[in-house]
């Protein structure tokens, strides 16, 4: 159906947005609680070697991230990651992506257990009448950053800066306690494993270093996104890498391999810091980032499901935003149900999880396939773009690169988590997306590649 002008949700949202909230929202989509867990198991496969596993985990996330950067400067809209595949796919191409997409917001449960389970560590420290269930604890948490979100994403964004400096202070307070204390000797075989070592520790670490293309779904939200994507994902990769590089020299370093391998950094920590130091990287390092990860999640998670309501795929009514603070508080409200029913029933969402990441970057394949699109057949679209790659062979080279990583990703995936169970939740959930798309196509809107590119 045909339609010359319409009056669409996403009109309604504000463009209040800056750099420095969307850099932060990148950051804490890098940056995250993976850091204390995945260090230890990189030390285990490469040994002294993981501040090289980090910096090639960095250097293939910022490669993939590239596409995402140009598709942002290209065509900054609201919700990418459905908006680019309809508009230069097809629009079930466009609605399948969001489908598959939309099942990571399921992993706001899997966040909001993992805080409950770090601030527990701390009961000892709390009266009696604060010790709170964790299930009841996660509860909460979940709708204090829904609350949060409802305010705006203004709001939203700040309190996000606020939690990500906290963060990174205490990654940075690792850094220069446990410095000092580096003994050269720990280096001295730098690959115990060899190549196969490091290029496995690299893939693992490749789910700490990547995330920071999310920020690609807020484009209809800032300020200048053509300009600022692009610097947020490119910027806060290489950020965090530094910090990766840094923290996992410190890891590997301080103490014996044979004692660290396979640990969480909590252990290094524990031996450089003060008993207060300790506490602050516990916080900082542990709950707050998975906070941060939450309230990061709310802030993109329901943007390209606002877009898609606008085109008609679901009711539109779904999509509507509040006049006073530019929400969608109907989208908020469900992905805030998605969050807090698995825990409101005792379900386990650890193979939805991991469904959902296959899933997360399955969707982000079809969008480096948008990327190749959009050059092919909308080069003066491409070149507008503040962001791009002006070589051919250079563009080609790196869009080859970020498929197969992604596709190697999705492999690793299955192979190391997946289960049959993830299997079929996989194939349940693009049976159930596939009969939507075939009952609602009729009635869906069409829209030009021109109104994206201009962010319309």
């Amino acid at each position: 159906m045909a339609v010359s002008k319409i009056t669409r949700n996403t009109d309604s949202l504000k463009k209040e947005l800056s750099l420095p909230m969307v850099f932060c929202v990148a950051l804490k989509q890098v940056i995250g609680g993976g850091v204390i867990a995945l260090t230890g198991v990189a030390i285990g496969l490469t040994g002294a070697g993981v501040p090289l596993a980090y910096t090639l985990a960095a250097l293939t996330s910022i490669m993939a991230g590239i596409p995402f950067a140009i598709m942002s400067s290209a065509m900054p809209v609201t919700g990418g990651t459905y908006t680019w595949p309809t508009r230069l796919l097809s629009p079930v191409a466009g609605f399948l992506t969001l489908w598959f997409f939309f099942l990571t917001n399921v992993a706001l449960s899997l966040y909001a257990i993992t805080a409950a389970d770090y601030i527990s560590v701390f009961y000892e420290h709390f009266p009696a009448w604060l010790q709170l269930p964790k299930p009841l604890l996660a509860f909460f948490i979940l709708t204090l950053f829904y609350l949060l979100n409802l305010s705006g994403s203004k709001s939203t964004a700040k309190v996000g800066m606020v939690l990500t400096l906290i963060m990174a202070s205490a990654i940075l307070l690792f850094i220069v306690t446990g410095a000092p204390e580096i003994q050269a000797t720990n280096f001295s075989e730098l690959l115990p494993n060899g190549f196969n070592g490091l290029i496995s520790a690299a893939g693992i670490l490749l789910f700490t270093t990547g995330g920071a293309a999310m920020v690609g779904e807020l484009g209809g939200e800032m300020k200048n996104p053509g300009r600022d994507i692009p610097i947020a994902i490119i910027g806060a990769t290489g950020l965090a890498a530094v910090a990766y590089v840094l923290a996992s020299s410190v890891a590997a370093g301080v103490l014996p391999i044979p004692d660290v391998a396979n640990k969480p950094l909590t252990l290094v920590a524990e031996h450089v810091m003060s008993r207060g130091q300790f506490l602050y990287f516990s916080i900082g390092a542990g709950i707050v980032s998975v906070l941060g990860i939450i309230n990061a999640q709310m802030l993109w998670g329901s943007k390209s499901l606002l877009v898609a309501c606008d085109d008609n795929w679901l009711p539109r009514k779904l999509a509507s935003v509040n006049k006073r603070f530019g929400t969608p508080h109907y989208l908020l409200t469900l992905l805030y149900l998605i969050g807090i029913l698995p825990i409101a029933l005792s379900l386990s969402v650890k193979e939805i999880s991991i469904a959902a990441g296959i899933t997360g970057v399955v969707a982000q394949i079809v969008v480096i396939v948008c990327c190749f699109m959009l050059y092919r057949n909308h080069k003066g679209i491409y070149d507008n773009a503040t962001f791009k790659v002006r070589s051919k062979p250079l563009l080609m080279t790196i869009i080859a690169i970020a498929f197969l990583l992604n596709c190697f990703l999705v492999i690793m995936m299955f192979i190391n988590e997946a289960s049959a169970m993830t299997a079929m939740l996989i194939c349940g959930w693009m049976v159930v997306g596939v009969i939507i798309s075939v009952i609602r196509r009729k009635g869906i809107l069409e829209n030009t590649i021109e109104s994206a590119a201009v962010g319309s």
